[in-house]
C-alpha cells in the first residue's frame, strides 16, 4: 500500500469515527452521592445549554435513598415535566440511562426527571409507589425548580414502560398510590404517557409459556408462586389493561418489530384495548429495531410532537 492509500485509509477512519460521535448526545459525568437536602445539597452541571441537577433525594425508606436527576431547559418560563423511568427487568438499571437522551428533550423546552426506584428483592407494588412518590415530590417542589406542575408526563423503557403504563391508568387508584416521600396533598396523576417497548398482555402471558427465568423473576416480584390462583389474581391486578377507563391520559407506544425480549404483540394488544376503552393511543412499530432504546432517537420528533400536544399549554 503506497503513501497515498495510507492517507486515504486514515481519512476514511477519521470520518467514520466522527459520524459515530455525532450520533450521540454528550453524556455529562455523574456526580458523587450528596447528603439529602432537595433545596441545597445537590450537584449541578451545564450540558448542551441545559442545566443538570444530579442526585436529588426525593424519599428515603429504611436504607434506600431514592434519588432523581433533573435536566432543566434554559428557558426561564415554567417547564413541563417528563418523568423518565429506566428499564432493567426490575433487577437492574439506573437513572443514568437517561443521560444520552434527556438533553435533547431539555433543548426542546422540557424538564426531564430521571428517577431511581427500588429493585428486586423489594417486591411489587414498591416500584409504582416509588415512581408516584417522585411525581408528587416534583409537584411539591415545582416552585423550587421552575416546573409546570399542571403538565407532567411519564416516559418509560422496558420495565420502566410497564411502570409508566401503571402510572397512566391509576389516577386516584389508592393501592398503587403509596406514601413514599410524603407530599400526599399532591397528585400523582399525569397528562400523557410514552411507553417504549414496555407493554404487558395478560392474554399473551397465559397463552405463551414464559421461560423459567422470567417466571422466577415474576414470582419474586409478586412474592408468590405462579402455581396458585391467588398469585395469578395478583398478577392481573398488577397489569395496566385491567385498570383502563376513558379518563386515562393519551398514550404513545413505541416498539421494535423484532423485539425478542417483550413481544411486539403486547403493544398491539394494549393499543387496541386502550382505544376500545376510549383512551387516545398511537402505536409506532419500527421494523429496524429489536429491544433498543435507540428507538427513542429514531422517533424523537414524533415523541416531541405528542408531548407538545398534551403538555405545553396554549400561549
Amino acid at each position: 500500500m503506497n503513501e497515498f492509500d495510507l492517507r486515504e485509509v486514515a481519512r476514511a477512519r477519521f470520518i467514520f469515527l466522527l459520524k459515530i460521535a455525532l450520533c450521540f448526545e454528550a453524556i455529562p459525568a455523574p456526580s458523587q452521592t450528596i447528603p439529602y437536602s432537595p433545596f441545597i445539597h445537590h450537584s449541578s452541571a451545564k450540558s448542551n445549554s441545559s442545566k443538570v441537577i444530579y442526585d436529588i433525594l426525593y424519599a428515603q425508606i429504611d436504607s434506600y435513598e431514592l434519588k432523581l436527576d433533573l435536566y432543566l431547559p434554559s428557558a426561564e418560563k415554567k417547564a413541563p415535566v417528563i418523568v423518565w423511568i429506566h428499564g432493567g427487568a426490575f433487577v437492574g438499571g439506573d437513572k443514568a440511562h437517561a443521560r444520552r437522551y434527556a438533553p435533547a428533550f431539555a433543548r426542546r423546552g422540557f424538564a426531564v426527571a430521571s428517577v431511581n426506584y427500588r429493585l428486586l428483592p423489594v417486591r411489587y407494588p414498591a416500584q409504582i409507589h416509588d415512581v408516584k412518590g417522585a411525581i408528587r415530590f416534583l409537584r411539591a417542589q415545582a416552585h423550587v425548580y421552575n416546573l409546570d406542575p399542571e403538565h407532567v408526563a411519564v416516559l418509560g423503557t422496558s420495565a420502566g414502560g410497564i411502570l409508566a403504563c401503571q402510572v397512566g391508568v391509576s389516577c386516584g387508584y389508592a393501592p398503587w398510590e403509596g406514601t413514599v416521600g410524603g407530599n400526599e396533598n399532591q397528585s400523582s396523576c399525569v397528562q400523557a404517557v410514552v411507553n417504549c417497548f414496555g407493554s404487558v398482555s395478560y392474554e399473551n402471558i397465559t397463552q405463551h409459556h414464559l421461560p423459567a427465568r422470567k417466571q422466577n423473576r415474576l414470582a419474586r416480584l409478586l412474592g408468590c408462586s405462579l402455581d396458585t390462583d391467588t398469585c395469578w389474581q395478583k398478577l392481573k391486578e398488577a397489569i395496566p389493561e385491567f385498570h383502563l377507563d376513558k379518563s386515562d391520559p393519551p398514550f404513545l407506544i413505541l416498539h421494535g418489530a423484532h423485539d425478542r425480549t417483550i413481544p411486539v404483540d403486547n403493544s398491539r394488544d394494549f393499543d387496541r384495548m386502550l382505544q376500545q376503552a376510549g383512551v387516545s393511543s398511537t402505536l409506532i412499530v419500527d421494523p429496524r429495531f429489536d429491544h433498543d432504546t435507540r428507538l427513542i432517537y429514531a422517533h424523537i420528533e414524533e415523541i416531541v410532537a405528542f408531548l407538545n400536544t398534551y403538555l405545553k399549554p396554549n400561549p
